[in-house]
């Protein structure tokens, strides 16, 4: 009897799922990077478990590519009230048009604050990196994005539309609560900017994944085998956004790269002992 028992309760452990309802997202995390063979148990996970682990996937991409920069820059120049009191030149609005003592160039977190009161607005020979601008003249303000020497402007307005008449440092400075809630509001943004992009290229993935699935016998759901893809994405999500934290040491196009082809070996080591067993059978 005791054999019997011992004997059941080994063949009940061996069937215990790999993982629980109870794991962490630090426990999901370090699965999806480490141990394919368990995707199959998070992807059958309560969906509040999953959406849980995508949500704060995102959240930590964001604090790499945007936080973190920030936060350096700010410490890095002493805090707003200090940058635009004591760093930047003097400036004033007069008549509709800005004047300042000399231009300056200053990057927050890879966004280039450009002003150069010289003339009514900046060229575009000034853009030297490929990066975004708020570039400023004398009357204008422009948006730059600046990819592989193409410059793009995404807005162009007036500064007299947006700044009165005796606004200069002072009034800058008294800006920073409002400041520090568009970087709150950018945050944001970025959480959702990245949710879309990696929700879309786990559509993409599932194109091959789901006939594998079909393949394995796995009665997985599209949900599933949509989560499969994310947990798979996760090395390439990291090596992707941390190069872009660090500034871009390499080009994004190679960790790009290496991120696919690491999101289809994840993806074949997940489904592979099942499609084995099917071939075997």
């Amino acid at each position: 009897m005791d054999i019997q028992d011992r004997d059941t309760g080994e063949m009940n452990r061996e069937q215990e799922p790999l993982v629980t309802d109870r794991i962490s997202f630090w426990q999901q995390f370090a699965n999806a990077l480490t141990k394919a063979g368990s995707y199959i148990d998070m992807v059958r996970l309560r969906t509040g478990k999953s959406v849980k682990y995508f949500i704060s996937l995102m959240v930590l991409v964001a604090v790499m590519t945007a936080v973190i920069p920030t936060v350096a820059a700010i410490v890095t120049f002493g805090g707003f009230k200090n940058l635009f009191l004591n760093k930047i030149p003097e400036f004033h609005m007069e008549n509709g048009e800005l004047k300042a003592e000399k231009m300056f160039d200053i990057d927050i977190s890879g966004v280039h604050f450009y002003v150069d009161t010289g003339a009514e607005f900046v060229d575009n020979s000034v853009f030297d990196d490929d990066s975004v601008y708020i570039a400023i003249g004398s009357r204008t303000m422009r948006g730059v994005y600046k990819m592989s020497g193409v410059v793009t402007d995404f807005y162009r307005m007036s500064l007299s539309e947006i700044l009165p008449d005796g606004f200069d440092n002072q009034a800058l400075a008294a800006q920073i609560p409002a400041i520090y809630l568009a970087l709150f509001i950018n945050f944001v943004l970025v959480i959702l900017q990245n949710g879309i992009k990696y929700s879309l290229l786990a559509l993409i993935y599932m194109i091959m994944t789901v006939p594998i699935c079909k393949r394995t016998g796995l009665m997985l759901s599209k949900y599933q085998i949509f989560m499969l893809c994310i947990y798979a994405q996760t090395l390439g999500i990291l090596l992707v956004n941390t190069n872009a934290a660090l500034g871009y040491l390499l080009p994004s196009f190679i960790f790009s790269m290496i991120g696919i082809f690491a999101t289809f070996r994840y993806i074949s080591a997940a489904c592979f002992p099942y499609l084995r067993n099917q071939s075997e059978d």
